[in-house]
């Protein structure tokens, strides 16, 4: 072979590699670089604690690669960067025992149609094929859209007592009374889950755990 061919090899080479999903570097033919790909965050463990009475359960630290992947998919709607995050750990590992019913955190409008999907509901979906555990889309309601991102102390607590949800009860199934697990894309302070864990209170119904992609 000439190196007129090993030229055009290299250059076809070039032209047929990727860009690295997190970085931004040419990597070959796959989604992440070699740097990315053996970045320390996917031999972690995820979060696996108690806060208030309820296990708190996630795929991922929010750092690294994992946390730049999460923004990827949500801020530019980008699906091929959060299946690769489903694909990298079992998602069965943030299901405790006694798991009975898959409930995501219902996205805005605004956000949805800004973004082209909901992280929480497809993660939901995901985890409910891979456990045969149900998911319902029912049930919930947001009623306002309420970003986290620069909240107060004051404002969060209000957000809480205020709850920027609301139940749908009439010609919908039922909620068990246990084993319910709220499921969302990114736990920060954990003031959203316990804003409709505060709702589904007042029903008396259980929530057993949270679960989240990164924590």
């Amino acid at each position: 072979m000439n190196v007129s061919s090993f030229q055009n090899i290299f250059l076809l080479t070039g032209l047929l590699s990727r860009i690295c999903l997190v970085c931004g570097d040419r990597s070959g033919m796959g989604a992440l670089c070699q740097q990315c790909e053996n970045h320390p965050v996917w031999k972690e463990p995820g979060q696996d604690i108690q806060v208030a009475g309820r296990t708190v359960r996630s795929l991922f630290t929010d750092s690294g690669p994992a946390g730049t992947l999460f923004r990827v998919a949500k801020n530019r709607g980008n699906r091929r960067a959060l299946d690769i995050l489903l694909e990298r750990r079992p998602l069965s590992t943030v299901l405790p025992p006694g798991s009975r019913i898959l409930v995501p955190v219902p996205p805005s409008k605004g956000r949805l149609i800004r973004r082209g999907l909901s992280i929480p509901d497809i993660f939901a979906t995901a985890l409910s094929r891979t456990t045969g555990i149900p998911v319902t889309f029912s049930g919930l309601v947001r009623t306002k859209d309420t970003p986290q991102k620069g909240l107060n102390r004051l404002e969060r607590k209000s957000a809480i007592l205020a709850p920027p949800f609301r139940r749908v009860r009439k010609g919908r199934p039922d909620l068990p009374t246990d084993g319910l697990v709220l499921v969302d894309d990114l736990i920060a302070t954990g003031s959203t889950l316990r804003a409709i864990d505060r709702i589904l209170q007042e029903e008396e119904i259980g929530v057993l755990a949270y679960a989240s992609i990164l924590f």
